[in-house]
């Protein structure tokens, strides 16, 4: 294995190990000691690499937040744009979605849930309302009120919503819950209740 192939294994088996303990701890109670035990390195490895837990949590948070932008900003958009002249909100169109939540569900979930962490709940939501206002058409409507309450409200829904689907992934799919989210999101909530 090259030398960057080891430091790239190396610096996941960490984050690995700290998620593992992660999900089950806050963060105050997971020691650099629980880490090195569970990754199977040492004291010395672990900070070849990060000077303690906080900067292990907040090297996962920053993956995940450029992850979710690229999603967001490439893949999608460019799965959308594969269905014009008719923009359709299928499975296949909506993969993108579908697979982020699949893949990073976990992680979400946990950050933004009630054990996680306060500060990327802020993060996330911030990039979700960023991306919300550059779809507008005029970059005065940006620091609209009214934009950033809009952005505000969907961010917020969407966090919650993944929050509470995440433990029902097993009778709910991804790619069912991902048609439901855009459907709200194109739609409405009130059409959508009134479908019940």
């Amino acid at each position: 294995m090259k030398h960057k192939e080891m430091r790239e294994y190396t610096s996941r088996a960490i984050m690995d190990a700290f998620w593992l303990l992660y999900r089950e701890n806050p963060i105050e109670k997971i020691t650099v000691k629980a880490i090195c035990e569970k990754a199977g390195c040492n004291r010395s490895t672990f900070y070849e690499y990060y000077t303690d837990s906080y900067s292990v949590l907040e090297t996962i948070e920053e993956e995940l937040l450029d992850y979710a932008r690229h999603k967001l900003t490439e893949e999608l958009p460019a799965s959308l744009a594969k269905s014009f002249p008719e923009i359709r909100l299928d499975a296949e169109t909506l993969a993108p979605l579908s697979a982020m939540y699949s893949e990073k569900g976990e992680y979400f979930s946990v950050l933004t849930g009630e054990k996680g962490d306060p500060s990327f709940q802020y993060k996330y939501k911030r990039a979700v309302k960023e991306l919300l206002t550059e779809m507008l058409d005029d970059p005065a409507k940006k620091f609209d009120l009214s934009a950033g309450i809009i952005a505000e409200f969907t961010a917020s829904a969407m966090i919650g919503a993944l929050n509470y689907w995440y433990p029902h992934r097993e009778e709910y799919p991804a790619e069912k819950y991902s048609l439901l989210l855009v459907n709200l999101l194109t739609s409405g909530v009130l059409p959508a209740i009134r479908k019940l």
